[in-house]
C-alpha cells in the first residue's frame, strides 16, 4: 500500500502563525501518526499547497490525503475538490465544502450549545454573537449560536451578531472584507465591531475564536469596562494569551486535537481498506467546556436579565442537598458573601429563607400523603436533621408534621 500524506498549510504561514495554531498541528499530526503507525502505515509531510499537488500530479503517488479546506481560499478548494475525486481524501478540523467531502471536525454545535448553556445559568438573556473570518467553522459556529439561542428560548437580535445576517445566516460583507485583512488594517475594523459590541446592551458576549475574544478584553478594559463585571465574554479554543485576557473569560472551549488527528487516521484507513464509504463520512470529536472561575455573572445581576428566574431553577433543582446554602455562590461564580447581598436585593428576604420555604413546600406535599417516614422526608428536602425539619414545618405551618399528617388524613383541611 502507497503512503497516506497528511497536508500542512504552507511553510511561509506556518512561519507567522501564531504559536496556538503550531500547537494544534503538532497535537493534529502526533494524533494521525499515532494511529497510523498502529495500522503500518507510512507518514509524510508536506507543505506544498493542493493546487500545487494537483497540478503537479503529485497527490496520485499516494494512496490516501489528508489535509484542511480553507473556505477563504477558493481555488484551493476547488483544487481539492479534484484532487477528491480521484484519491481518498479526509479532512482535519474542516467542515465540508462540498457535498461528499470527508471531515473530522470538533462538535461545534455541542460546544456553542454548552457556552450559551453556562451563560443563561449565569442570568444572562441578552448575548450576542461576534464573528472573526470567513471559514467553515464560521458559519457552523454562528447556526449553533442561533440554534442554542432558540433552544434556551432567547431573542437573536440584528444589533447583538456581527458578521452574519440572524435571517438569512450569510456572512456580511463586512466579514469578508476583514477576513481578507490583516496587521493594523484588520485591527481598525474589528475596533470598529468592539465599539458597536459595547454599545449594543448586551450583558455577555460569544466570540468565535479566543484570539477575538482577548483583543476585546484588552480594548473594553483600555475604556474602564470591567470584563465579567459590566460584560462577560466567551471564546474558542482555550487559548493561554501572553497578556493573561484569558483569565477574563467567563468560558471557552478546548479542542482535541490530538482526538481529531486520530479520528481521520482511522477514517482514512476505513476509507482505503474498503470498511468504510469513500464519500460523505463525517466525525465529530467532542470539544471541553473550560470554566474561568475568577469571572462574575455581575453583568447578568446588574442588568436583571432573568438571574432571578435562573436562581429559582437552580434552587428548585439542587432544593434536597444539604449543602446548598453553602454552594449555589459558587455556581453561579461568586462569593457568597456577594451572592447573599444580590439575592436579597433581588428576592427581598434572605437566602435561607427562601431555600427553607421551597423545602417546606415539598415537605408539606409529601407529609399529607402519609406513604413515607418524617426522617426519611427531612432528608428528601435537604434538611440537616429530623429535628430541624419539625422545627421549621412547626414554625411555618403552626403544628407539628404528624398532627398535620392526622388532621389530612381525618379530611380537615388546615387553616
Amino acid at each position: 500500500m502507497r503512503t497516506p500524506i497528511r497536508i500542512l498549510r504552507k511553510k511561509s504561514s506556518l512561519s507567522g502563525a501564531p504559536q496556538y495554531l503550531c500547537e494544534a498541528e503538532i497535537a493534529v499530526d502526533s494524533g494521525v501518526n499515532e494511529r497510523l503507525l498502529r495500522y503500518g502505515l507510512g507518514y509524510f509531510i508536506t507543505h506544498r499547497s493542493a493546487a500545487e499537488l494537483l497540478k503537479k500530479g503529485i497527490f496520485r503517488g499516494y494512496s490516501g490525503l489528508l489535509g484542511g479546506l480553507p473556505w477563504s481560499k477558493r481555488a484551493e478548494c476547488d483544487a481539492w475538490e479534484r484532487i477528491a475525486n480521484e484519491r481518498p481524501c479526509v479532512f482535519l478540523s474542516s467542515l465540508p465544502f462540498w457535498e461528499g467531502a470527508n471531515c473530522v471536525t470538533t462538535d461545534e454545535h455541542a460546544s456553542i450549545h454548552a457556552l450559551a448553556e453556562h451563560l443563561y445559568h449565569c442570568g444572562h438573556r441578552a448575548i450576542g454573537y461576534v464573528a472573526a473570518r470567513c471559514e467553515g467553522y464560521s458559519h457552523e459556529r454562528f447556526r449553533a449560536y442561533r440554534n442554542a439561542m432558540h433552544t434556551l428560548g432567547l431573542p437573536v437580535r440584528q444589533a447583538w451578531v456581527h458578521g452574519f445576517d440572524v435571517l438569512s445566516g450569510r456572512a456580511q460583507r463586512d466579514l469578508v472584507s476583514a477576513a481578507r485583512l490583516s496587521g493594523k488594517r484588520y485591527e481598525r475594523v474589528m475596533s470598529r465591531v468592539f465599539e458597536q459590541v459595547i454599545l449594543d446592551g448586551t450583558t455577555a458576549v460569544m466570540f468565535e475564536v479566543d484570539s477575538l475574544a482577548h483583543q476585546f478584553c484588552a480594548f473594553a478594559e483600555h475604556r474602564g469596562i470591567r470584563i465579567g463585571h459590566d460584560i462577560a465574554v466567551t471564546g474558542f479554543d482555550d487559548i493561554r494569551d501572553a497578556r493573561g485576557m484569558f483569565r477574563k473569560l467567563s468560558a471557552t472551549i478546548a479542542q482535541d486535537f490530538f482526538g481529531i488527528g486520530r479520528a481521520g487516521a482511522d477514517m482514512l484507513h476505513g476509507i482505503i481498506t474498503g470498511k468504510r464509504p469513500t464519500v460523505g463520512q463525517r466525525a465529530l470529536v467532542p470539544g471541553k467546556l473550560i470554566v474561568r472561575k475568577a469571572t462574575s455573572c455581575l453583568a447578568g445581576i446588574r442588568s436583571g436579565a432573568g438571574i432571578d428566574a435562573a436562581i429559582r431553577d437552580h434552587i428548585e433543582e439542587h432544593s434536597a442537598e444539604s449543602s446548598l446554602p453553602r454552594t449555589i455562590a459558587s455556581a453561579f461564580d461568586m462569593t457568597r458573601a456577594a451572592f447573599a447581598r444580590n439575592f436579597k436585593r433581588l428576592f427581598r428576604q434572605s437566602l435561607v429563607r427562601y431555600i427553607n420555604d421551597v423545602r417546606l413546600a415539598r415537605a408539606e406535599n409529601l407529609v399529607a400523603a402519609g406513604h413515607r417516614s418524617f426522617s426519611h422526608i427531612a432528608i428528601m428536602c435537604g434538611f440537616s436533621s429530623q429535628q430541624l425539619f419539625t422545627m421549621l414545618f412547626r414554625k411555618r405551618y403552626g403544628t407539628s408534621p404528624r398532627d398535620y399528617r392526622n388532621m389530612k388524613a381525618a379530611g380537615n383541611e388546615y387553616r
